[in-house]
């Protein structure tokens, strides 16, 4: 009778909350931790161990006694924009500092090297089971990347909003521009949260509201441990034709013992995924995705993010490759910018349909710059170089473009637009670039609002075909300087531009003067505008 009521006892028991994709492993230990208590029917470890997982009002430690002086002040502005991002996605989520923070922040001067990546982490957690230790200890490097840079606003920003998030039990992301793709290296722009990471979060909450309700009414339940089973990661679908819509069908099983949550997230939107859904344990279910090709001309290889709730691996990127042939080519055999004088004013650019494509041209239009435009059939031996193809028979359409009048002063663009005869691809489109002499791309540089550390920009001289050589560079400020290298595989130079930090506060106003030694065009000025805070 004792042991009939012992096994009605199990069976009755419900398999815990389904835990939402990209839920971190941590997390999951934590919550399967809870559940096991539950299911012995020891509630009051069960009480004891939910104390370890996220709470919507977050208390924290700010330790940032190694931050020198002068970046403190930003980076508590850092911290706090990083904190309001949260709040105001999740207006539940607020944060009160507390010598007995979940989480901890603290700085180091450099943190170690990852074996994996060889540069320095720009951050490591540590989460402690210790109920009287921070939850998260988070520790971020004051010098980043390699070389070795100073960590700057966005970076603070990025590695606090990257902690809350690990704290809140999501799984790193693979994708830099959201909060959880953090990366080592120093940080371009200020992350953001995606749609899946906000829906980890609010199904990670509502996981720990259902078992503080089920302890609440001891209610035993049994561990979900859903698994992730893929039989590759890679995929490759048949040869296909630039228009043609690619569909992949991707086997996914289920071998734990409770149901798999999923949501998939591409790196293109050309590219269409399955809505979010779960697969039951034991099972197996296809995930469709589907790649339009009509933007690509070569051979193609996207990117999906599979999260789960595996509890070993809740992140896989998918890799997609599609052998693809271009339905047409344009092929300008002396690139698509070209230096424009009295005596060189024609640019030539074949149009190359691929064989049986149904692109014959109908009629053609050039907007852009004052030019006549001839067109006639054409058979003759090419190379494609933005393809890595060498000379071959081709044929197709010859547009010869003439520059009329005065020659533009700047880089200007003028753009052909062929109209056909195929539904699918009724205007082909070619865009080129002529200047009359050497240009900075950009001529205006803007430093932004600076502060008082170093601060680098570039800019490009360029004058595609031309011959020339920089003699070297001037500038009207002591505080901004700037350097000068060669491309390898072309004539323009890259102008390393740096700001010293020692400019008084307001307005800082310099001039480059780019020496060179075309007798037409012997200097080539750069702007450099900053407002120093």
């Amino acid at each position: 009778m004792i042991a009939t009521l012992a096994f009605l006892s199990i069976t009755l028991q419900k398999l815990g909350p389904v835990l939402p994709p990209q839920c971190s492993p941590t997390f999951q230990t934590a919550v399967i931790a809870v559940e096991e208590a539950m299911q012995s029917g020891d509630f009051k470890t069960a009480e004891s161990r939910l104390r370890l997982l996220p709470r919507k009002s977050i208390s924290f430690i700010w330790d940032d006694s190694k931050v020198p002086a002068k970046f403190k002040a930003e980076f508590l502005k850092a911290r706090d924009g990083a904190f309001a991002l949260w709040h105001k996605q999740i207006p539940d989520i607020k944060f009160e500092p507390s010598p007995n923070g979940v989480i901890k922040f603290s700085f180091e001067p450099v943190l170690a090297t990852r074996t994996d990546t060889g540069f320095p982490a720009a951050h490591v957690g540590f989460f402690s089971d210790d109920l009287n230790q921070p939850r998260l200890d988070f520790v971020i490097g004051l010098k980043r990347g390699r070389p070795l840079v100073q960590s700057e606003v966005a970076d603070v920003f990025n590695d606090v909003a990257y902690g809350v998030g690990s704290y809140m039990g999501i799984a790193d992301g693979i994708y830099p521009s959201y909060v959880m793709g953090a990366s080592d290296l120093p940080s371009v722009n200020l992350t953001t949260l995606s749609g899946t990471e906000l829906r980890t979060i609010k199904g990670n909450l509502g996981a720990i509201d259902a078992l503080q309700s089920a302890i609440k009414t001891k209610t035993a339940v049994i561990p979900a441990k859903p698994e992730l089973f893929l039989t590759s990661t890679t995929f490759t679908a048949p040869p296909s034709l630039q228009g043609d819509r690619v569909q992949f069908d991707i086997p996914v099983t289920n071998n734990g013992t409770g149901r798999l949550a999923f949501s998939m997230f591409p790196d293109c939107g050309c590219t269409i995924v399955t809505d979010p859904g779960t697969i039951d344990a034991g099972s197996t279910r296809l995930l469709q995705v589907a790649v339009d090709t009509r933007l690509f001309q070569s051979n193609m290889t996207k990117h999906v993010a599979l999260f789960t709730n595996d509890l070993s691996s809740p992140v896989k990127e998918l890799t997609l490759k599609i052998p693809l042939q271009a339905r047409y080519r344009w092929i300008s055999p002396d690139g698509d910018t070209f230096v424009a004088t009295p005596d060189h004013r024609k640019h030539v650019v074949y149009l190359v349909p691929a064989p049986g494509s149904g692109l014959d041209p109908v009629s053609f239009r050039f907007d852009g710059l004052d030019a006549k435009v001839t067109v006639e059939p054409f058979k003759a031996v090419l190379a494609d170089p933005d393809l890595h193809e060498g000379p071959k028979p081709r044929k197709g359409f010859k547009y010869v473009i003439t520059l009329k009048g005065d020659l533009p002063p700047v880089r200007s663009s003028g753009t052909l637009q062929v109209l056909t005869s195929n539904s699918d691809f009724p205007n082909l489109t070619y865009t080129f670039y002529s200047q009359s002499g050497i240009l900075a791309i950009p001529e205006d540089v803007y430093l932004g609002p600076v502060s008082k550390v170093p601060k680098t920009a570039n800019s490009l001289i360029s004058a595609p075909g031309l011959a020339y050589n920089i003699l070297g560079i001037e500038s009207t400020s002591p505080h901004v300087k700037a350097t000068f290298k060669r491309s390898k595989d072309s004539s323009d130079y890259l102008v390393s531009i740096s700001y010293d930090g020692l400019a008084k506060s307001g307005e800082l106003i310099a001039t480059l003067k780019v020496k060179t030694d075309r007798p037409k065009q012997p200097i080539v000025y750069i702007g450099v505008r900053a407002y120093v805070q």
